[in-house]
């Protein structure tokens, strides 16, 4: 049973991007989970005005990507602020409840974005699978799966962030399909607008993915056999998180790693650059090749 006055946990979202979001309401979904409590959220869609200015093509509203709270259990939880002792971002360890209110809203901690959670994956997964908004749903059984899934992050990274040039992605299809003797599919999921990916979308049997919400983009990406992400993109991470997949990270990527000490079917990172080759045992692996 859960523990008496059950919106103990919230979580309050900052205005950051979905990856970010998402990384803030797993940890309080694996600290309601240790602690057998409810979780309560602010609400997932808002306006991020950056993207809007910016004029990017994904404008980051988020809305209808997830079944959001009640508006009352949102209200009780503002009540509860006035007469509980507030804590903030806790570890992710059994606590003693004294009427105490856990209050997530923290993207970084201790400079590792999956520090807690990665033990956690496949309960992630399966509680991500039950707030999903049926119309996310819906979008992802008529979605075509490619063998390939590109993450070029470009948007807001323009403006300081390290960008993964596209020669980077270029040889990295070039490597794994020499390897496996195959035209592997290609899906190219990307913020930039076609004219930009001009050099990689020239390539055979490489295509631009369907324009859906970024919820959307993150789960088919996580589908794929072979992912390559973007440099320090939380969005890229996201992806790699909940697949089953041989998970490509550029040589100089921040994060030491996002779940590689999980043993989870065919799960494998490698951190890897375009002057190196790519072992062919991890490519028959994921393509499960002889």
């Amino acid at each position: 049973m859960l523990r008496n006055n059950r919106n103990r946990v919230y979580v309050d979202f900052p205005k950051v991007g979905l990856g970010n979001m998402l990384l803030i309401w797993a940890r309080a979904i694996v600290f309601c989970k240790i602690n057998n409590l409810e979780l309560t959220t602010s609400s997932w869609w808002g306006f991020r005005w950056g993207a809007l200015l910016r004029r990017e093509s994904k404008k980051r509203l988020y809305y209808n990507y997830f079944i959001e709270a009640n508006i009352l259990d949102r209200i009780y939880f503002k009540l509860r602020k006035l007469n509980s002792c507030l804590i903030y971002d806790p570890e992710l360890t059994l606590q003693s409840i004294n009427n105490n209110l856990y209050i997530f809203n923290k993207v970084n901690i201790n400079g590792d974005l999956f520090h807690g959670i990665r033990d956690h994956k496949i309960y992630i997964k399966v509680k991500l699978e039950e707030i999903l908004h049926p119309r996310i749903k819906n979008i992802l059984s008529n979605e075509m799966i490619s063998d390939i899934a590109i993450h070029v992050r470009r948007g807001d990274f323009k403006n300081g962030n390290p960008i993964t040039p596209l020669s980077h992605f270029i040889k990295g299809i070039e490597l794994v399909r020499a390897i496996s003797n195959k035209s592997l599919s290609v899906s190219v999921f990307s913020d930039a607008d076609e004219e930009e990916l001009s050099e990689l979308l020239i390539l055979d049997n490489v295509r631009m993915a369907n324009s859906l919400p970024d919820i959307a983009d993150i789960l088919l990406m996580s589908k794929s056999k072979i992912l390559f992400l973007s440099q320090s993109s939380s969005f890229s991470y996201w992806a790699a998180f909940l697949s089953d997949s041989l998970v490509i990270m550029h040589s100089n990527d921040w994060q030491n790693n996002i779940a590689k000490n999980v043993t989870y079917n065919n799960y494998k990172e490698l951190r890897w650059n375009q002057n190196e080759e790519i072992p062919a045992d991890l490519v028959y692996k994921a393509l499960n090749l002889k």
